[in-house]
């Protein structure tokens, strides 16, 4: 009977635990979905028919205006997916919407021209001038040279992480002043090879392993071959392009890292008509 009774405790000790476990996961999962009223403006842009062209072609063609996003760019619905999904799965912490901007100054680190390889300590000073604008604990990290940053930078200040950009030194100076007015800390190094290991993707990959040593909750977004990009737009994006249009017979794009077209593609071809033809449209040498 003892023995029939320590059975049953600990039967109903691990019931218990796993239930607790279940209740903290899903109140993590509901956290990590809610959307901010900012967040909210994220997709459903409109879908413009072009008259003239369209009877000129006797075809209806239509132009996505994806720059209304509140970002000014497309890439506000992946970057907004990947860093939900890092927060579900326990990557970074639960937003933190309620807590207000800090009113902290973070200086831009721009190595002199002569610097090529950074030291550890180095690194390490970004990164902790890249956390004094974090409210929840959690680090964004990601090298872009492209609109993807900005879209991180906003939705990572709507959160309220800390996002660290690593930028190339041949882009505009415009755009790096963008990203410091969104609040990123920007880490800007001299153009090089992707195998190169100081090539601004790796250098950004090595700040988040350095992170997480020191115990921050970081992630390194890792745009080209995060699934979550192509997720937002086979799930999101592709079905908001078939309902608005009615029917769709060909989606015709540029592209970038592949996630928008390749989602899309995935979406029309399988979900709504199998004969879509999918046009990419990509200069030589690109």
């Amino acid at each position: 009977m003892a023995s029939q009774s320590v059975s049953a405790s600990i039967a109903i000790f691990v019931v218990g635990l796993t239930t607790i476990s279940t209740i903290l996961w899903m109140r993590r999962r509901q956290s990590c979905t809610s959307l901010s009223a900012y967040e909210k403006l994220v997709g459903q842009t409109p879908l413009i028919r072009l008259d003239l062209l369209s009877e000129l072609l006797q075809r209806s063609i239509y132009v996505k205006m994806e720059h209304l996003n509140p970002g000014g760019t497309g890439k506000d619905r992946a970057a907004l997916c990947m860093i939900r999904e890092a927060e579900v799965r326990g990557e970074l912490p639960p937003p933190n919407t309620r807590a207000g901007k800090k009113e902290t100054t973070v200086a831009t680190e721009t190595p002199l021209s002569s610097t090529l390889n950074f030291s550890d300590d180095y690194l390490h000073k970004v990164i902790s001038n890249a956390m004094k604008r974090s409210a929840t604990g959690g680090l964004v990290v990601e090298g872009t040279s492209g609109s993807t940053g900005i879209s991180l930078a906003t939705l990572c200040s709507s959160r309220g992480h800390a996002c660290l950009v690593v930028l190339p030194n041949d882009q505009a100076p415009e755009k790096q002043q963008i990203l410091e007015t969104l609040g990123a800390a920007v880490l800007e190094v001299k153009t090089a090879s992707i195998s190169n290991p100081n090539h601004y993707v790796n250098i950004a990959r090595r700040i988040d392993l350095l992170a997480k040593e020191r115990g921050i909750s970081s992630v390194f977004i890792n745009q080209f071959e995060n699934l979550a990009n192509f997720k937002t737009h086979c799930e999101i994006t592709g079905p908001e392009l078939w309902h608005q249009a009615g029917k769709i017979d060909a989606f015709c794009m540029s592209s970038g890292t592949g996630g928008t077209i390749s989602g899309v593609a995935e979406s029309l071809k399988t979900k709504f008509n199998s004969k879509c033809r999918i046009v990419l449209v990509d200069p030589p040498g690109s």
